[in-house]
């Protein structure tokens, strides 16, 4: 009876386990492993509040307990399978690269390859490869470093520290071949070097070099393993743990699933939380086991004299595959097990090739495949306020509802709020004229409206860029004149000042405000009336009217005034985390559009956003917020204000909102971007945006740093939004914005969708 090659039996059995892990890991455990449940609160039967802290113990909720910051253990060394047993993949193929060749030759003679190979093994037999390791990546700059740039340093650095041994053993198996005697047989014949290493040498050294790869990969292991005890691991986070006394303390943490990282961060913890530290250790313990055990396998396989594998590797790379031809397909009375063997090679082949592209449409976002029916009914613009805006959102809501979405709202999807007076201007022409040539400027494009005062007057400016505006002594000076004022020098609500003590003390016709760098003209909506005109104008208009001399300009507005009532509409997607379900990312979005090109497309975006975040495929762990806001256009009349007032979710509870609110042109270059407001210590938020960089960065989209103002200077500058979330309610926010460029760049906005979609969805932080 044969003899059971038990290692390889358990061995195999160890390592297939282990892939299917790596494969598969929401089979083992429904739990996020970047849940962070850092504090728990009960009630006791006896009215006794109780508080506890992570890391709690095993329970039945989380059956390896929780490490320090409460994410679950099991769920941790499940997911941290893949990138554990990946880096120690890679850094065994590091190693076999360098050592193969160089051993191959140095076997063969090479006095080169021999000297390197001798020099590197004298090296780290005097200083262990571990040291060498530990110090090297334990500089800052590898500290530093994100994922994927930390998986290359580490692959490079333990391939370097640890090929030399191969190396040795490689040089030293191949002298011992080619002192055998049938090599020399081989020379006789006239074989080349080249030949007798194809042919003779590697196919004897192949049955090693399959032992000892499985058995590298349990060294590199191992070697991981001790470099996570001293806090050096793939991703490593550094942070600030105390200031006391002016010294800075810090701490190394890790942000991604990784079994080295968990012994590192839990060292410290193993008197009063001891599975921290014995779950890891017990993973690496059996994955060494089992590859251990596979290599020994094999080799006791591969040592037996009826093995084929020899003979076989040989065929190959002679390039004669007769051999490879199973006695049993030369035979007619086995063309039903034939068919029967290539039924299943092709069935294992489909199986395969499903994992491996089975996920390539997941991300895809096309707003064109949308059947929302705002194409046709789209109206020319949609203002706060208006009829048009009232029937968008009654249709966005709609398809909230027929999506799938809960209404956050207890009466519906729509949220109602009021606001200051809204007015817009129906008509308005503005004219300069020099000796009798007129020449028109266009609304939008060269000015806009600051006063909805009904106008129709005419006269000469008055340069007043040069004067103290606050120190005006005589008003009379500005009479029957248009006051043109530089905003660079001053706050929006200098401006509004002066225009009321302008028209207070002179009968001047109206003030020309020449906008500030880079600022973009505001949309004509407000509430503001004075007696006389106030008109914000570019740059380049104010240049050319305060360099020309002899100015006449006529301005000529009728404006009417909307209804005062704004309308969010807001929908939530419920979690499906036990553990961070409730927890919910708020997503802001706009529906309020001037231009009806770029309005249209912005809505295809949203509504697709929302239906692929619905989809069953997503893992939507958090609870997702759409909230599309009304009054976009104008910060004053921006739905997010009332939200923030009168908040409709607990805040507690809201992790992160994304600003989607001000995407101004459906094709861009790059985009705007800014996390300031998502800082490192709200875990998740700065997890997702730095995320979010990474994927950016993936696609080759440019990033621009977008600056947002603090609360002082949103003060200064009017009432700007993009602080509102963080400043006022201290819910973390992230800002995306494109350009106010003409509509032309490489990227779309399905772009945006896509890497939206893969961020939230893929969450790895």
């Amino acid at each position: 009876m044969k003899k059971l090659n038990l290692p390889l039996i358990l061995g195999g059995a160890i390592v297939f386990f282990i892939i299917i892990i790596m494969i598969f890991p929401e089979i083992f455990t429904d739990v996020n492993p970047y849940g962070i449940e850092q504090i728990k609160a009960w009630t006791e039967e006896g009215g006794r509040f109780k508080l506890d802290a992570a890391p709690f113990p095993p329970s039945k909720d989380a059956i390896l307990g929780t490490d320090e910051l409460g994410r679950d253990t099991l769920s941790f060394i499940i997911y941290g399978t893949k990138l554990t047993i990946s880096l120690g993949l890679l850094v065994v193929i590091g190693r076999f690269l360098i050592a193969l060749p160089l051993g191959i030759t140095a076997g063969f003679g090479n006095l080169v390859s021999r000297t390197i190979i001798n020099q590197f093994n004298a090296i780290f037999s005097a200083i262990p490869a571990l040291l060498i390791s530990l110090i090297v990546l334990k500089f800052d700059f590898f500290i530093r470093l994100d994922r994927e740039q930390s998986i290359l340093a580490f692959v490079l650095i333990l391939s370097f520290v640890g090929w030399s041994k191969l190396g040795l053993i490689i040089m030293e198996r191949v002298g011992e071949i080619l002192a055998e005697p049938f090599i020399k047989g081989e020379i006789a014949i006239g074989k080349s070097r080249f030949k007798i290493a194809l042919e003779n040498v590697i196919p004897h050294l192949a049955a090693e070099i399959v032992v000892l790869f499985f058995m590298e990969i349990a060294r590199a292991l191992t070697l991981i393993m001790q470099l996570g005890v001293f806090s050096v691991f793939v991703g490593n986070l550094r942070i600030i743990e105390d200031t006391e006394g002016g010294k800075i303390i810090q701490k190394d943490i890790s942000f991604e699933p990784e079994w080295a990282s968990m012994l590192g961060t839990a060292r410290n913890e193993i008197r009063r939380a001891p599975w921290t530290v014995f779950s890891p250790a017990f993973a690496f313990f059996i994955s060494v086991l089992g590859f251990n055990l596979l290599g020994e396998g094999f080799r006791r396989h591969l040592q037996q004299r009826d093995s084929r594998f020899i003979p076989v590797l040989r065929k190959v790379l002679s390039l004669d595959f007769r051999i490879l031809k199973p006695k049993f397909l030369r035979k007619k009375q086995n063309m039903k097990l034939r068919f029967k063997t290539v039924g299943i090679f092709i069935l294992a082949l489909a199986i395969i090739s499903g994992l491996i592209f089975g996920k390539v449409d997941k991300y895809e976002f096309a707003c064109t495949d949308s059947t929302y029916i705002f194409n046709s009914e789209l109206q020319s613009r949609a203002i706060i306020g208006s009829n048009e805006a009232k029937e968008l959102a009654t249709k966005i809501a709609n398809e909230m509802e027929n999506t799938g979405l809960k209404p956050l709202y207890e009466e519906g999807f729509i949220k109602k709020y009021k606001t200051d007076d809204i007015y817009i201007p129906v008509s308005s022409s503005f004219e300069v004229i020099i000796q009798e040539e007129k020449r028109g400027l266009v609304l939008g494009k060269d000015y806009s409206l600051l006063s909805f005062y009904d106008i129709d007057s005419s006269g000469k400016i008055y340069d007043a860029t040069g004067d103290d505006m606050f120190n005006i002594m005589d008003y009379n000076k500005f009479s029957e004149k248009f006051i043109v004022i530089d905003k660079r020098f001053y706050s929006d609500d200098a401006i509004k000042y002066f225009a009321k003590s302008i028209f207070e003390k002179s009968t001047a016709k109206g003030i020309l405000c020449i906008a500030r760098d880079d600022e973009i003209l505001q949309n004509s909506l407000g509430k503001d009336i004075y007696k006389g005109a106030v008109v914000q104008i570019t740059q380049g208009v104010g240049k050319f009217l305060t360099e020309k001399e002899n100015i006449n300009i006529s301005i000529c507005t009728h404006n009417k005034k909307l209804h005062n009532i704004g309308r969010n509409v807001l929908g939530i997607l419920p979690g499906k985390d036990p553990k961070v379900g409730e927890e919910a990312i708020i997503i802001g979005l706009s529906y309020n559009y001037i231009d009806k090109e770029i309005g249209l497309k912005r809505l295809q975006f949203a509504l697709e956003l929302m239906k692929r975040l619905s989809g069953d495929q997503i893992n939507r762990n958090r609870s997702i917020i759409f909230a599309f806001w009304d009054g976009t256009i104008k910060d004053e009349y921006d739905g997010i204000r009332d939200y923030v007032e009168d908040i409709l979710y607990p805040v507690n509870k809201s992790t992160l909102y994304i600003d989607l609110s001000k995407l101004n042109s459906y094709n861009y270059d790059y985009l705007f971007y800014s996390s300031d407001q998502a800082p490192i210590t709200r875990y998740f938020a700065w997890s997702l945006g730095h995320q979010f960089e990474q994927n950016c960065n993936k696609e080759g989209i440019e990033i621009r740093e977008y600056y947002v103002k603090d609360y002082y200077q949103s003060k200064l500058q009017g009432s700007l939004v993009d602080n509102k979330m963080f400043i006022e309610r201290g819910i973390a926010t992230i800002i995306i914005r494109t350009s106010n460029m003409n509509n032309e760049g490489r990227f779309t906005l399905e772009d945006l969708g896509k890497l939206l979609v893969k961020t939230i969805n893929e969450n790895n932080y």
